[in-house]
């Protein structure tokens, strides 16, 4: 069991359990009814699972994570005295406290900007918690136990930089 967290959408984490089907049959495409103990929690739908796939199986919002991302700092630096560029910089610290006796994991997922234009320049600064991978294109994701009450701090910074003469849209 984990619980999934997407702060910058929303304070909600996700009770969900990372399934590998080990029968040497396939599971095929349908509806799934979950269930905790004896009380029905939601349903989904899971595609065709192969033998040794892994599949993920949700039970819905667990209200015993707190989360919150917070925007510590949004600025504009000074422009570059040669390069002439602008940067802008965000600053954000995510807090989660595990309100559980007992320990979970944690998948917190979050994201950076990626720039695909040459003019632009995307830097990572260097207070940002080292994540445990990246998912996608933009997608970092930091995977972590937390003990019964546990809080606990990720910190995402970054900067954009680029030409004065040039500011990129929604800058």
């Amino acid at each position: 069991l984990e619980l999934h967290v997407v702060p910058a959408t929303g304070p909600n984490a996700f009770l969900r359990a990372r399934v590998v089907h080990e029968q040497s049959f396939p599971l095929l495409a349908g509806e799934l009814q979950s269930f905790m103990v004896d009380r029905f929690v939601g349903s989904t739908n899971v595609p065709k699972v192969a033998q040794g796939d892994e599949y993920v199986v949700p039970f819905g919002v667990d209200e015993r994570l707190k989360v919150e991302r917070v925007l510590v700092e949004h600025g504009e630096g000074k422009k570059g005295l040669f390069s002439g560029k602008i940067s802008l910089q965000w600053r954000y610290r995510i807090d989660v406290q595990n309100l559980r006796e007992q320990a979970v994991e944690l998948v917190l997922e979050d994201r950076i900007p990626v720039s695909e234009y040459d003019k632009v320049e995307v830097k990572i600064l260097d207070d940002t918690t080292e994540w445990t991978e990246e998912r996608e294109r933009g997608i970092v994701i930091w995977k972590r136990s937390l003990k019964g009450k546990e809080k606990a701090s990720f910190k995402l910074e970054y900067a954009v930089a680029f030409p004065a003469d040039d500011r990129p849209w929604g800058l």
